[in-house]
């Protein structure tokens, strides 16, 4: 009989994990919120106040929070436990909101409630970042993308130097007048000093990219380049292979590229920033466990690097990207930031409750700049004193508050393993998992994000920008792939390079502006995430938790709808409408679109001021109708109501008005023209030009000693100011030196 032989079982593959709904809902929102953040630095975001071009990302940004918390109470809690820090920070946020509405009551409107959803939207660019960035595997992959994005930003300021900039000196010495026109609208005369001004900033070599003003990109870049040198140790130190030597060749043709646009900025506070955190990091380094290891190849690392700079620095003095200059006028700007602090301390010793609002920061700074000071600064040009002035002292010291227990736990951090710079081999993860998917996708989805948001805000992002930042940040993540997915991050790194961009902040400010402020944020809170690690929620929480995240969740969903109430629909279709405006060609029909178009952003001067503009035009015509004036007065009334505080916006009302009376004569033009002019000087006393023009407009009335009072003034302070291109005319000097002949 035989016996049956027993079937061998057979091994059923064990069946696929379930996947979690939860965790797909919030790779979904990683990427809106990753999506946004590599999205932003591409739109230049430094007019953020009057354009209102951050706010699409702010509405990004409150979606993405508001299904964040939604979430949160659908598993059972935040995933990280809140922190004294939070608490600081959200202070300093909170009270920012609140001080940009005071500003809207007591300054410009439109402006002050820009920057209020700005200030939004860079609080939850960090509880974003500490709430949705789960595990250390995420944060490589965040920090690669933002590595990726200075590389674009990089490629972007050298086809400046290199290409446009030099065709369009080129376009300007084979046609001035044409330039002009096209970049200015206006063509200035020659030896003016508005035209002196635009000559200076067409010489200029250093990079823009999609910022515009330098001290921003070199900002982005100082911070990123920190982190790129901590990732770049990692792998040069632990080189084995033939692959390893090509991926070090690549990694260092890449740090090479961000140091290089880094120093064609000529930033010299960046330059400090960078020395701070290079230094920082090498310190770190060299002190930790690992290091001891092969300090041998930690200082060739170090020495092959400081060598490879000084390189880059030799290369862009050859080739014209920096000079001496550099170096010998430092003391010059220090000089001017000087200036600048002595006039906000008097600004904030004037306002120091809520301080004068976000938005309005060079309104009313002309009350209290020197007569020396060279120009009318829009921050001043320190990230603590702009908080202070803007915000207020409570604001401030939240600001200061949350720094200073920053920098004490890591302090206390390394004082208990100041042997340890790495992350424990035990959490460092090896399979790569849906949320790094979802960042690094979110990565590539963020140059396609600032391609559709920029253009109804004026700036046009190229498609071959777009495919060149999407290609450069996918090399940036394969060549930083093996990091990615198992290496070890720097300890204090996120510390220190947020240490370097708050150095470089410290004398060039900038934090106002959304481009900066994301990294500014990105940065501190991923520093607050580093020590101690993250503790996870428990995932049953309480009723009561769990209705605290629901109503916070609905909290920010009605200020989403805020946003774009208020914000977004009103800007964006005042932007539209200005720009059907300027295309009607015919005066009065031109005249019915603007004032559609101040219906459309009731709290926007740009239609009054087009308006009164336009008003000017018709009277200049023989055949201007009757109201044209009363329209003109209507326009400038409304202008003035907007912008309050501005003394520039009063000074041009006193000049439309001189204008209106040359046109008609009317007596009643010249007096509102000398009462603009006089509210322009009590908003700027040491405007040598605003008294001149007083001056000149009190001498048409007959009022020889008020006049002559004036002129003497306007002289005094003209022979104060050392900048020949603030300097008055020659002609303005000509007329006041006589007046006061006359006078006396």
């Amino acid at each position: 009989m035989k016996s049956k032989r027993a079937k061998p079982a057979i091994k059923r593959a064990p069946p696929p994990p379930k996947r979690d709904w939860l965790e797909l809902v919030r790779c979904w929102l990683l990427i809106g919120f990753v999506g946004a953040c590599v999205a932003r630095p591409l739109v230049p975001s430094e007019g953020a106040a009057w354009l209102g071009d951050d706010l699409p990302f702010d509405l990004l940004l409150l979606l993405v929070a508001t299904g964040t918390l939604l979430w949160s109470a659908l598993r059972g809690g935040l995933p990280r436990r809140l922190h004294w820090i939070d608490a600081f920070v959200a202070a300093l946020f909170v009270t920012c909101v609140i001080a940009s509405f005071q500003g809207a009551s007591t300054g410009s409107p439109r402006p002050s409630l820009n920057m209020l959803w700005q200030w939004v939207g860079a609080g939850l660019v960090y509880f974003l970042t500490r709430q949705l960035i789960a595990g250390a595997q995420e944060t490589r992959a965040l920090a690669a993308a933002m590595v990726g994005l200075a590389l674009a930003l990089s490629a972007f300021g050298y086809y400046q130097v290199f290409v446009s900039l030099p065709a369009d000196r080129a376009a300007y010495a084979a046609n001035p007048e044409q330039v002009m026109l096209e970049s200015l609208g206006q063509v200035y005369p020659e030896g003016s000093p508005e035209r002196l001004r635009f000559e200076d900033r067409l010489k200029s070599t250093e990079p823009l990219a999609t910022f515009a003003l330098t001290n921003s990109l070199a900002g982005v870049l100082v911070a990123w380049l920190v982190v790129a040198i901590g990732i770049a140790w990692q792998t040069l130190a632990k080189r084995d292979s033939a692959a390893d030597l090509l991926r070090t060749s690549v990694i260092a043709v890449n740090l090479a590229a961000i140091a290089g646009c880094l120093i064609l900025t000529k930033s010299r506070s960046a330059y400090a920033g960078f020395a701070v955190g290079a230094g920082l990091l090498f310190l770190a380094i060299v002190r930790s466990r690992v290091a001891a290891i092969d300090r041998a190849r930690t200082l060739r690392i170090a020495v092959g690097g400081a060598v490879a700079l000084a390189a880059l620095v030799v290369i862009a003095t050859m080739l014209g990207g920096i000079d001496i200059q550099v170096l010998s006028e430092a003391g010059k700007s220090l000089g001017f930031r000087g200036q600048y602090w002595r006039a906000t301390l008097s600004m904030i010793s004037a306002n120091p409750l809520l301080g004068v609002g976000p938005g309005n920061f060079q309104d009313y700074y002309t009350r209290f700049k020197l007569p020396q000071a060279s120009e009318e600064v829009r921050d001043p040009h320190n990230f603590v004193l702009e908080v202070w002035a803007t915000a207020g002292t409570v604001a401030a010291l939240a600001l200061i508050g949350a720094i200073v227990m920053l920098v004490r736990r890591e302090l206390r951090g390394a004082a208990q393993s100041e042997t340890e710079i790495l992350e424990k081999p035990d959490e460092v993860e090896t399979r790569v998992t849906t949320g790094t998917l979802a960042v690094l996708a979110a990565a590539a989805a963020g140059p396609a994000i600032a391609f559709v948001a920029a253009p109804p805000f004026g700036y046009v992002l190229a498609e071959g920008q777009v495919l060149a930042a999407v290609g450069l940040g996918a090399m940036a993540i394969a060549i930083f792939w093996p990091w990615i997915r198992s290496g070890m991050t720097p300890r204090y790194l996120f510390a220190i390079a947020w240490a370097a961009l708050a150095v470089h902040l410290l004398t060039s400010g900038g934090i106002a502006f959304p481009g900066v402020a994301g990294s500014f944020w990105m940065l501190f809170a991923l520093a607050v995430n580093e020590r101690p690690r993250a503790v996870e929620m428990p995932t049953r929480a309480s009723a009561r938790q769990r209705l605290l995240l629901l109503g916070a969740g609905v909290g920010t969903a009605a200020l989403g709808w805020a946003c774009w109430y208020a914000g977004y629909e009103p800007v964006l279709a005042e932007h539209l409408a200005m720009t059907e405006a300027t295309k009607v060609p015919h005066p009065q029909a031109r005249a019915i679109a603007l004032i559609d178009a101040s219906k459309a952003d009731p709290l926007s001067a740009e239609p009054w001021i087009a308006s009164a503009e336009l008003q000017l035009e018709l009277m200049r015509r023989s055949s201007a109708p009757a109201s044209a004036y009363r329209n003109f007065v209507a326009a400038a009334e409304k202008v003035s109501d907007l912008r309050p505080n501005s003394s520039a916006t009063w000074r041009q009302l006193g000049k439309w008005f001189l204008a209106a009376y040359e046109i008609n004569g009317l007596e009643a033009a010249l007096d509102r023209a000398a009462d603009c002019l006089r509210s322009a000087i009590s908003l700027y006393p040491t405007s040598a030009v605003t008294h001149a023009d007083l001056a000149l407009v009190l001498d048409r009335q007959g009022k020889a000693d008020v006049a002559r009072r004036q002129a003497e003034r306007a002289l005094e302070l003209d022979d104060a100011m050392p900048h020949v291109d603030k300097k008055l005319s020659s002609e303005i000097r000509a007329q006041l030196t006589s007046l006061v002949g006359r006078a006396s």
